[in-house]
Parts: C-alpha cells; structure tokens; sequence
C-alpha cells in the first residue's frame, strides 16, 4: 500500500487544489442548469406533440439529460493545459525523473482534474433537480429514479 502513497497525494493536492476555483464551479452549475433546461424543454415539447409510442419514457430521459448535465466535467474532449504546457516547454522531463511510474502520476493528476470540477457541479445541480425542482412545481422535469429494484439489482450484478 505504500507505493499508493504517492498518487494518493497527487490527487489530494490537485483535489483540494481545483477547489479553490469555487466562482468558476458556480458559473459551471449555472451554465449546466441553463442547458439542461434547455434540452428539457425540447424534449418535452417533442413528447406533448408525439402520437407514436417513444423508446424512452419522459422521465427516463428526464434522468439522462440532467445526468448528462452533472457529468458533462468527465467527457474527454476539454484537456488540461498543465500537460500540453509541460510538453511544448520540456519541463516533462522533471516528471520523468520522478520516482514514481509515469502514466499512474499523469493518471492521479488527470484523476482530481476530472473529479474536482465535476464534483463542484454534480452535487448542486443533482441537490437542485432532486429537491427543488418539485417543490418549484416542476415535478416532471426532476431528477427521480426510474429503474426499479429488480432493474438495479441486475444493473449491479452485472457490473460485479
């Protein structure tokens, strides 16, 4: 466990350390909530209108568009500067004196990158469209469970 010591302290720091940019983690929820509205109210507006049968229920996509809003932090297309900075100055080479594995110290750092931001909105948002919503008398567009036990219990099974 003590070669795990190193990582762990990795993502500490850059945790604890993209924290810090609270300001920008509430214009995120803001940004988020906005857009997920947005979708919403589309999707909404297709589903009054529709005659057909859909393949997804409203409030099954009710949960994908405001998980999707929540997660948005974890898609792979924005990059950490840190690395692409390192690499056009050189100084990449003080990582690889490091002595711990690379991939695994770029993968702890990558870790929080991703994590913190994502945290910072993931909660608020999911705590806004989970209570306040309904309470807003927007209870269709709230974040509620739609498996039921049986479908999670499968879910989880399979997934062990």
């Amino acid at each position: 466990m003590k070669r795990f010591l190193p990582y762990r302290a990795v993502i500490s720091a850059r945790y604890r350390m993209l924290l810090q940019y609270r300001a920008a983690a509430f214009a995120g929820l803001v940004t988020q909530c906005f857009w997920g509205a947005i979708r919403l109210m589309i999707v909404a507006a297709f589903y009054a209108a529709s005659t057909q049968a859909q393949p997804m229920s409203l409030p099954e996509v009710v949960v994908y568009i405001w998980l999707g809003q929540a997660f948005f932090g974890m898609l792979p297309w924005n990059i950490d500067e840190e690395f692409a900075q390192k690499v056009r100055d050189g100084s990449v080479a003080y990582d690889l004196l490091r002595p711990v594995d690379l991939y695994a110290f770029w993968y702890s750092h990558t870790l929080a990158y991703r994590t913190a931001p994502t945290t910072l909105r993931a909660i608020p948002l999911g705590l806004l469209a989970i209570l306040m919503l309904p309470r807003l008398g927007l209870a269709e567009w709230a974040l509620g469970a739609t498996l039921s036990i049986c479908a999670l219990i499968l879910l989880n099974c399979h997934l062990i």
